[in-house]
C-alpha cells in the first residue's frame, strides 16, 4: 500500500501542535520563573498558603500537586513543577485572590 501525502492543511496542524508543545512549554516555563525566580517561589508560596489551602479544599489543586508545592521534607523546587501546572498558575491570577502576576500585566 502506498503511503498517502499529508495535505497543507494536515501538515499545518502538525506544525501547530509541535510548536505549542516544544517552543510553548518552553515559553510558559521560562515566563513563570521570570515571574516568581525559583529562589523568589518558596517565601511567594508561603506567604499564600492560606489561599492555596482554599484551592485545595475546593479540588483546584490536587493532592499530588500540593505536595509538590509543600513537600515534607524540603522546599518546593521550580523544576519540579510540571508545565501545565505552571500554566494553571498563572491562570488563577484571574481567578482567585493568589497574585502570581502581581507587578506584570498579562493580555491573553
Amino acid at each position: 500500500m502506498a503511503a498517502k501525502l499529508l495535505t497543507t492543511e494536515e501538515k499545518n496542524y502538525l506544525r501547530s501542535i509541535y510548536l505549542t508543545f516544544m517552543i510553548g512549554t518552553d515559553a510558559v516555563r521560562i515566563y513563570f520563573d521570570q515571574l516568581h525566580p525559583p529562589t523568589d517561589l518558596v517565601a511567594h508560596l508561603a506567604n499564600n498558603k492560606s489561599a492555596f489551602e482554599s484551592l485545595k479544599k475546593d479540588g483546584i489543586i490536587s493532592k499530588a500537586v500540593w505536595e509538590k508545592l509543600y513537600p515534607k521534607r524540603g522546599e518546593c523546587k521550580s523544576l519540579k513543577i510540571k508545565v501545565s501546572q505552571k500554566y494553571n498558575f498563572l491562570k488563577l491570577n484571574y481567578e482567585s485572590e493568589i497574585n502570581f502576576v502581581s507587578h506584570y500585566t498579562v493580555n491573553w
